[in-house]
């Protein structure tokens, strides 16, 4: 495993990487306020050896950065960040996107630049567009503002663990806990407004628009988001379904580590056409 920092108009962005020498890459971009431990057990998976994998801190996360200017955290500017990390990194190779809730926005805006990747999966997605607003489909009375709050208490924390995943961990709890503390400076609340100031691209238009394979999977048990908000939507599917994991929560590769690295495996394979070894 090697990590390192790939500087972006001045802002330092972390990344751990695996299989170095491999040619074709998954790139994972984690959720609010977690960091790349997010995808540990898939990076650590023989069932993805023979990719490279890079996972990162996004901005303000993790070892990451964090922008000088606050009011900049919208999912646009973030995109232009990691688009462009994502871009340098990918070496003129195939790559795929991989993303949990609030990464599964910044991928979506993404589409919207320069960056060409060979698919999408989009775990847990928070993807906004058409009809499909956060009131419509952010599931009540669940303390999901928790997300978005600079200093909760640690009550707020555990009923934050409580909304994310659904099996208990105590190393992943650990986990999620470290990465909500470690978020640098007042993330939380900007992003949050931001998207609630409308300040975010027809996702869901994007997506559809460049016509790539995308996987989406949704815990079927997702206490965050309503699992079934994209049932129906025109969007790109790769085998043309929707999968949700039973008992699994919002961050289903959490929940079903084993399940969810099988699928992205499969998907891999089929779109850079390797046999898996």
């Amino acid at each position: 495993m090697e990590s390192n920092f790939i500087s972006i108009n001045g802002l330092k962005i972390f990344y751990i990487q695996k299989n170095s020498t491999a040619t074709n890459t998954i790139f994972f971009l984690h959720g609010n306020s977690t960091n790349h431990l997010t995808w540990e057990k898939q990076v650590n998976d023989n069932a993805l050896a023979n990719f490279r994998l890079i996972a990162f801190d996004l901005p303000a996360h993790g070892s990451s950065d964090a922008f000088l200017n606050e009011s900049e955290y919208t999912l646009p500017k973030l995109a232009v960040y990691m688009a462009a990390a994502i871009k340098q990194l990918s070496n003129g190779q195939p790559f795929i996107l991989t993303g949990i809730s609030l990464g599964t926005n910044i991928i979506a805006e993404t589409m919207a630049l320069d960056l060409n990747p060979s698919g999408l999966l989009l775990a847990g997605p928070f993807i906004i567009g058409q009809q499909q607003t956060p009131d419509k489909f952010v599931i009540p009375n669940t303390k999901s503002y928790i997300s978005f709050v600079d200093e909760p208490g640690e009550e707020d924390l555990m009923a934050l663990i409580k909304l994310s995943i659904n099996k208990e961990d105590q190393e992943t709890e650990q986990n999620i806990i470290s990465g909500y503390k470690a978020v640098k400076g007042n993330f939380r609340s900007h992003i949050g407004q931001s998207v609630a100031d409308g300040l975010y691209s027809d996702e869901i238009a994007l997506i559809r628009n460049k016509n790539i394979p995308t996987l989406i999977i949704f815990g079927a048990d997702d206490k965050a988001i309503h699992p079934d908000y994209l049932d129906g939507v025109d969007m790109p599917l790769w085998e043309n379904k929707i999968l949700k994991f039973e008992h699994a929560g919002h961050l289903v590769n959490l929940d079903e580590p084993a399940l969810f690295t099988q699928a992205l495996s499969r998907f891999a394979q089929a779109l850079f056409k390797v046999v898996d070894s």
